[in-house]
This record gives C-alpha cells, structure tokens and sequence, in this order.
C-alpha cells in the first residue's frame, strides 16, 4: 500500500478505565476518545511548561462515544462532561496515556499490548 500523507488533525483511541472499588473490587469501563493531534513543537512546550496534566487532556480532548448516565442514556460530548472525566484520576491516567501514544504515533494494539505485559 503505497503512503498517503494526510492533514488528518484528529485521531480516536479506545480507553479503558479501571474504576477501584472496596477492596480488590474494580470495574472495566469502555469508551471511545477523539483527541486532536497537536504539533510537535506545541506538544513540546506543553509537557515542558507546569500545566497540570487534566488540562493539557481536557484541551486536545474533542470529544468521546460510549459514555453513558446512570439510566443508560448517552451523555454528548461538552465541556461539563470533559471535566467531569478528567477530574477522575482513574479515568484521567487512561487518557493521558491514550493521548501519549496518539502524540507518539502508537497504534491501538502496542498502546494495550505495553499495558498488559505490565500486569
């Protein structure tokens, strides 16, 4: 297959997120994230700068699929449900790791194939 650059400025990433329950309880959840893809040299100065992490995800976070209310009904995408998200350390971790392997050109599959080899 012959290579086609492309001035795509967004890329999705399945996030799993572990939620810690009562002592070794934990529950899996799944939901698709669509980060912006941000230049290198904005990347740079980002992870160089003191930002705290939340806001440097919740700024290339555009939007998500898969999140749902307690009733089952799909939450859209605002700023209110990115806060909510990134204000969960065990639902932040995941997706600043999403965003890392976006950043760095990491594929879906050697993104969870680095984090089970961890377990």
């Amino acid at each position: 297959m012959a290579l086609k650059l492309s001035k795509r400025n967004t890329r999705k990433i399945k996030i799993v997120a572990t939620e810690p329950g009562d002592l070794s309880e934990e529950i899996n959840h799944n939901f698709i994230a669509e980060f912006k893809i941000i230049s290198p040299e904005d990347w740079k100065v980002l992870m160089d700068d003191d930002d705290l992490v939340k806001d440097v995800v919740k700024d290339a976070l555009v939007n998500v699929e898969g999140v749902t209310d307690e009733e089952g009904k799909p939450i859209y995408f605002d700023d209110e449900l990115a806060n909510a998200l990134v204000s969960e350390p065990w639902i932040l971790k995941p997706l600043f790791n999403a965003q890392l392997a976006i950043q760095g050109g990491t594929t879906q599959s050697e993104l969870y194939k680095k984090e089970r080899s961890k377990n």
